[in-house]
């Protein structure tokens, strides 16, 4: 990677929040739903189909990523990072059924009266396996771009 054109983008970014930029940020990339791509990739090498429950066992981070080339750290106007698969992780986590739906993960409600008051403890197979996907990606990138975290939703989305 050239050290200019980081260094440069870093620039272009400090200019645009000092409200100095002359052209916007961007970054134009193509959407392929999940649906398009049949599935998300299962553990056993075939392709997730709609209505599949998914459990931490059927998830191998390899699968996901394969053989695919790291991508340069400079994507457009913005640095690449990688995180994990969004597989609705939090709600995994507190016993939340996650299916497959129109070829990508949603998860079930899983609060029956959101009034009671109960105490959750996170399922640990759900959190190993994240950090499992974490660990792969770190290592994958071998310090060539930066890993993220996966979008995590909030209490409301695993009451409803």
């Amino acid at each position: 990677m050239n050290g200019n054109r980081l260094q440069d983008l870093l620039t272009r970014h400090e200019a645009f929040w000092q409200r100095q930029g002359d052209t916007p940020l961007m970054s134009v990339s193509a959407h392929k739903p999940l649906e398009e791509r049949g599935g998300i990739p299962l553990a056993d090498g075939t392709r997730s189909a709609d209505g599949r429950l998914i459990t931490p066992e059927l998830l191998d981070p390899a699968r996901f990523y394969g053989g695919a080339p790291i991508q340069d750290v400079v994507r457009g106007d913005f640095i690449a990072s990688q995180g994990p698969p969004g597989m609705c992780w939090t709600e995994a986590a507190y016993g939340c059924p996650v299916r497959i739906v129109t070829g990508g993960p949603w998860a079930e409600p899983c609060v029956g009266d959101w009034r009671a008051e109960r105490y959750l403890e996170p399922d640990q197979e759900w959190i190993s396996k994240l950090n499992e996907f974490v660990d792969f990606l770190v290592d994958r990138a071998a310090g060539h771009h930066p890993i993220t975290q996966p979008l995590f939703s909030g209490p409301m989305d695993v009451m409803l």
